[in-house]
């Protein structure tokens, strides 16, 4: 008869500290690695599922982080945890930065707990994505050229639990200042404000994907759609304070606040009355 298989082991974790060293074998914290690339280059060749654990700290290590389907990357540690729950991300900030030179990451697998920040490239200045996004903190990035997409992120994968903030898409040809948000991409619970693009989705542009329980506000596009430009679904999200709010091009969007949205499944117009926020910077 048929036996079920067991799952395959996740090795690791791999731990990396600014006060580690490379030539360590990263196997714990007292023998951590110095950056993140020389953890990824370790399971390179493998076959394996694997956990990199990133302590605190700015990691600007002079190239674009591949991270692959079977590697769940995790920032957010103090450096002594010996369990993943026991990590506090707000208290101890892991920053990867692209010194506005180069896209930060381009994920597979999992990407969880980082704070993604100075990424420059023609598309997803600092996150490509077809993996998993999760509590990460992405801005001032930059989609440069003049078919510049995904300020922010480029995501067709799942983006979710982040905040997205001050990144730009400053080209004449697609847009999606903060998110673009490719076929088949999924952006839930997620913040995005103080975003901008030249031509459409200041802060998200929705192209045949999912947007769902997110806010938007403050963004601005030139041309259209300053919160969010729709031609996939837009379910249950808070669009307001946008220089325009939503432009629906073929798309739906339905239970949902935003100015001019009277009309639709479940739709209303109705002032959210934000409260004010501290600050930008969520590293300080």
């Amino acid at each position: 008869g048929y036996e079920p298989q067991s799952p395959l082991p996740v090795l690791g974790p791999l731990y990396v500290s600014e006060s580690g060293n490379d030539a360590n074998n990263g196997l714990s914290w007292g023998t951590a690695l110095k950056t993140i690339g020389a953890a990824l280059n370790k399971v390179a060749d493998s076959d394996d599922l694997y956990q990199i654990w990133v302590a605190e700290g700015t990691y600007a290590e002079g190239q674009t982080l591949i991270n692959p389907s079977r590697v769940a990357l995790y920032g957010g540690f103090a450096g002594t945890e010996s369990q993943l729950s026991e990590r506090d991300i707000s208290a101890h900030p892991t920053i990867i930065d692209g010194e506005d030179a180069r896209q930060c990451v381009k994920n597979s697998g999992v990407l969880d707990g980082f704070h993604i920040t100075r990424g420059k490239s023609d598309y997803g200045g600092g996150i490509v994505n077809s993996g998993t996004v999760t509590n990460c903190t992405v801005y001032n990035n930059n989609a440069t050229g003049n078919n510049g997409t995904g300020g922010g992120v480029y995501n067709s994968g799942t983006v979710t639990n982040c905040t997205v903030y001050g990144n730009s898409s400053p080209g004449n040809w697609y847009g999606g200042g903060g998110i673009y948000n490719d076929s088949y991409g999924m952006v839930t619970n997620c913040t995005v404000y103080g975003n901008s693009a030249t031509n459409d989705g200041g802060g998200i542009y929705n192209s045949s994907g999912t947007v769902t329980n997110c806010t938007v506000y403050g963004n601005r596009a030139t041309n259209y759609g300053g919160g969010i430009f729709n031609s996939g679904t837009v379910t249950n999200c808070i669009a307001w304070g946008n220089n325009t709010d939503i432009e629906n091009s073929g798309g739906e969007v339905k239970y949902s606040c935003f100015g001019g949205g009277t009309s639709g499944e479940g739709n209303i117009a109705v002032d959210p009355m934000f409260v004010n926020v501290s600050g930008d910077d969520p590293t300080k």
